[in-house]
């Protein structure tokens, strides 16, 4: 019911998450994101906790897909998709036999995309695709771009009903480049709905959103 996209910018190094879901208010309870350490998803079976316990995990110095599979035991990972990526680009996705039929995962150098309950196994290609293929956006832009472009080839297969967008900065404390943390938790425009939000933040300058 959700697709995904975990990237880091090869230009800044921040790192970043955007998703889209039938699921209401999916940034409510899937994506984790935290200073220094990385990015995680854990989606499909949502569980509370199990995403923060891969960032300790990783955060402990556990290589990512160790760090996964540590939190997944005993947790019924045959219901879990996860996606993670430490602050170094390094990353795991593992998708559960539960999952549902219409799976898809799709990796490459500072991205990954993963879903489930989707229209095509393509998706996550896509997502990925087009995030690479936008080099010249800034990195939020490209995010949505991805998620776009998921959307456009079908996305969760059971319709739209929420959005969420979350970027840390490597340097938390550098006001040149702003933290994002958006949700649009009921709206089958959500999509659409976080771009503008985004395009807003963008054309705004004062310092309340830096």
């Amino acid at each position: 019911m959700t697709y995904t996209i975990l990237a880091k910018d090869e230009k800044t190094g921040n790192i970043g998450i955007a998703m889209a879901s039938r699921l209401i208010a999916c940034g409510n309870c899937a994506p984790f994101i935290r200073h220094g350490v990385g990015i995680v998803s854990a989606q499909a079976g949502v569980k509370q906790g199990l995403g923060e316990s891969i960032l300790d995990n990783m955060k402990s110095g556990i290589p990512v897909g160790k760090a996964v599979e540590k939190a997944l035991k005993d947790n019924a990972p045959e219901a879990r998709q996860i996606l993670a990526m430490n602050c170094n680009g390094d990353h795991h996705i593992f998708t559960g036999s539960d999952c549902g039929e219409l799976t898809s995962n799709y990796e490459s150098e500072n991205v990954i995309a993963a879903g489930n309950l989707l229209s095509s196994h393509n998706i996550s290609e896509i997502m990925v695709k087009a995030y690479n293929d936008n080099l010249e956006d800034d990195f939020e832009v490209r995010l949505c771009k991805a998620l776009i472009a998921g959307d456009e080839a079908g996305g969760d297969k059971r319709g739209l009903k929420s959005t969420a967008l979350k970027i840390l900065p490597v340097d938390i404390l550098d006001k040149s480049y702003r933290s994002y943390d958006l949700r649009v938790d009921y709206s089958i425009n959500s999509i659409q709905n976080i771009v503008e939000l985004v395009k807003e933040i963008k054309e705004t300058q004062y310092e309340g959103l830096r």
